[in-house]
């Protein structure tokens, strides 16, 4: 998964799940799955939880609106993080940043760590699911406003052995402008666009 994040060429997902089954994975036909950790904890499910398309459909294996609140939180204790707006969810609540490269191997381990907490798997994709690439699509083209997530060696002593900190673009800019695509921290590589989601 660290590897993955390394290498990666283009955005990538980061789903939490109550299930690692019957992952859709769009168009990139391939996907990789990784335990969150070894827990005792069962995971919880809903069996009431309907798709976001109105239809009535129940989605196997994903989480209540409480579970999701929970994760939300935890997410946004350890990163700053707050959700993208609503209407650019990708079934459930969604988080949009640039990594640094060199801070994968923190990431993997924050969100293996959270999602072990609440007994979810976490995968890792290339590809967000079919039903949402219109969304991710609009979601792309907001990449200015992402924020840069980084992670620095904690003082101890400390509940983790990481910081994580967040700083808009424009705040880099220094002058209050937007980037433009040139001057995106994805432009030259350093960075990797990271779109996290909850399947709620």
């Amino acid at each position: 998964m660290v590897s993955a994040l390394e290498s990666a060429q283009a955005p990538t997902y980061v789903a939490f799940r109550t299930s690692a089954e019957a992952v859709d994975n769009g168009a990139s036909g391939t996907e990789t799955t990784v335990a969150a950790t070894e827990t005792t904890a069962a995971p919880a499910t809903s069996d009431t939880t309907t798709a976001g398309n109105g239809g009535g459909e129940v989605i196997p294996g994903t989480l209540t609106a409480e579970q999701a609140t929970a994760l939300i939180n935890e997410i946004k204790q350890f990163t700053g993080l707050d959700p993208v707006e609503r209407t650019l969810w990708i079934a459930g609540p969604t988080f949009a940043v640039y990594l640094p490269r060199q801070d994968a191997a923190e990431l993997v381990d924050l969100i293996r760590s959270i999602s072990a907490g609440f007994g979810l798997t976490v995968s890792l994709e290339g590809a967000p699911p079919s039903a949402a690439e219109t969304v991710c699509a609009e979601l792309l083209l907001r990449k200015g406003s992402f924020p840069v997530l980084e992670a620095s060696r904690s003082l101890q002593p400390s509940t983790w052995n990481y910081d994580f900190t967040t700083s808009t673009l424009i705040a880099q800019s220094g002058d209050g402008t937007p980037p433009n695509a040139e001057s995106l921290p994805d432009a030259d590589g350093s960075h990797v666009v990271v779109i996290i989601w909850i399947a709620e």
